[in-house]
């Protein structure tokens, strides 16, 4: 009888039930053990350790596979560029320097930028450039902080991170290079990733460049040979990108060519 009164009073709200329901033992708290052991938290931190060193390269090979894409697109964009130079020049490749069709005559750097229609025009209608300012010059995958081009004249300056190969251009390397000439132009590297060497440009062939540039089987010379994950993004005359590891830019021949120059050099 009792029972049933408080279960109607706690049903009812009246002051009862909120009295009974505060004296109710619900059994919580007895004999109850602590949450973790000593020993479980050391395994739980074992095991986010394990995860975590699992999980960071897994991150770091896809921020790397990242970096090498848009690097590639840059590749791939500024080969775009060489070939609407190569329409409005009778087929020819642009000289690293004195492209006397520009004030001041500018390295190819600056014409492909024209081309690609990158950068602001000032009053004067060039095109100029700021190292704040990102252009498809610098690979995100380069790490160098201090690789800015600052002799470009009326252009200002920019971050740059390839080099243009001039391996099988005429001495001195004042004159533009014909497509045609090349046998093969899908096996004709034409720009690389480069490390900063206030140079712009490479070259097999030591009256093309100087010590900063001359490359070699064995002398990679500023060239960013394992920029991503231990290889290099290259731009070849007929506009396709492939990454490469360096010895395999040597390892490859082309027919009719002299097999020491791998893709280098065709003439």
């Amino acid at each position: 009888m009792r029972f049933a009164m408080q279960k109607e009073d706690f049903a009812m709200g009246g002051e009862s039930s909120s009295r009974h329901f505060g004296r109710m033992d619900w059994g919580i708290g007895k004999n109850r053990s602590p949450a973790f052991t000593l020993t479980e938290l050391l395994v739980v931190m074992a095991i986010l350790g394990l995860l975590a060193g699992l999980a960071i390269p897994a991150v770091k090979r896809g921020l790397d596979a990242g970096k090498s894409a848009q690097c590639a697109n840059n590749l791939k964009q500024m080969g775009i560029g060489f070939q609407r130079y190569a329409a409005e020049n009778e087929g020819s490749l642009p000289m690293a320097w004195f492209n006397n069709s520009y004030v001041g005559w500018p390295g190819w750097d600056v014409l492909i930028l024209d081309y690609l229609e990158v950068g602001t025009k000032n009053s004067s209608g060039n095109r100029v450039y700021s190292e704040k300012i990102p252009t498809p010059l610098f690979c995100p995958g380069d790490s160098c902080r201090t690789n800015i081009f600052w002799n470009m004249g009326p252009y200002g300056s920019i971050r740059y991170s390839y080099r243009l190969n001039l391996s099988s251009y005429d001495e001195p390397g004042n004159i533009p290079l014909k497509i045609v000439k090349l046998s093969h132009p899908a096996k004709q590297i034409l720009v690389c990733d480069g490390e900063f060497a206030y140079y712009h440009h490479v070259s097999l062939n030591p009256a093309l460049t100087d010590s900063k540039g001359t490359l070699g089987k064995n002398n990679s010379n500023h060239v960013a040979t394992t920029r991503h994950s231990g290889a290099a993004n290259y731009l070849f005359v007929d506009g396709h990108v492939e990454k490469l590891k360096w010895a395999e830019t040597w390892n490859q021949t082309v027919p009719g060519v002299d097999p020491n120059w791998g893709l280098w050099r065709q003439r």
